[in-house]
C-alpha cells in the first residue's frame, strides 16, 4: 500500500470537515455569503479570518476559542460539527482500505449530515437552492477527487 495516497486522503478528509462548517452554518444561517467562497469571518465583527487560522483545531487552541480582533468567543459546536465530519470518514476509509466505497460512503454521510443540520437549523433565503446545489457540486468534485486518488493506493 502506497502511503502517499493515504496521507493525501487523510488531508483531504481533514480539509472537508475543515471547511464543512462553512458550508454547512452557511446554508443554515440563510447566508448571503457564496458557499463557494471559503474566506471566513467573524460573526461578531465581521473581520476576515485569515487562511492559516481556519485549520480548526490548531487556530481554536492557539486563541483560546475567541476571535484573534474583536475576542468573542468561538462556539464549541464548530469545533465539534468539523469533528464529526472528519472521524467516521477516515474511520470507514480506513475500515475499507481506502477504496472507493469507502469515498462514496463518506459522501453520502457528509450529505446527509448536512440535510440533518438544514432540516434542523436551517433558514430558508431566496437564494438557498442556488447555495445548496453549489454546496453539492463543490462536494462532489472533491469527493471524486478523493476517490481518484483511491485508485493509488
Amino acid at each position: 500500500m502506497n502511503v502517499l495516497p493515504v496521507i493525501f486522503i487523510c488531508v483531504s478528509y481533514f480539509a472537508i470537515g475543515w471547511i464543512s462548517t462553512t458550508d454547512i452554518l452557511r446554508l443554515c444561517r440563510g447566508s448571503k455569503t457564496p458557499v463557494l467562497r471559503f474566506q471566513c469571518y467573524c460573526d461578531s465583527c465581521g473581520s476576515v479570518i485569515p487562511m492559516y487560522e481556519q485549520i480548526p483545531y490548531y487556530s481554536y487552541l492557539r486563541r483560546h476559542g475567541r476571535c484573534r480582533y474583536c475576542g468573542a468567543r468561538i462556539p464549541v459546536s464548530t469545533l465539534l460539527l468539523e469533528f464529526v465530519v472528519f472521524l467516521p470518514m477516515i474511520i470507514v476509509s480506513t475500515l475499507l482500505s481506502f477504496r472507493v466505497s469507502g469515498v462514496l460512503f463518506s459522501f453520502f454521510y457528509y450529505e446527509l449530515l448536512k440535510l440533518g443540520f438544514l432540516i434542523v437549523k436551517g433558514r430558508r433565503t431566496s437564494c438557498f437552492l442556488s447555495q445548496y446545489l453549489q454546496s453539492l457540486g463543490l462536494n462532489l468534485f472533491c469527493f471524486a477527487l478523493i476517490a481518484l486518488m483511491t485508485v493509488f493506493v
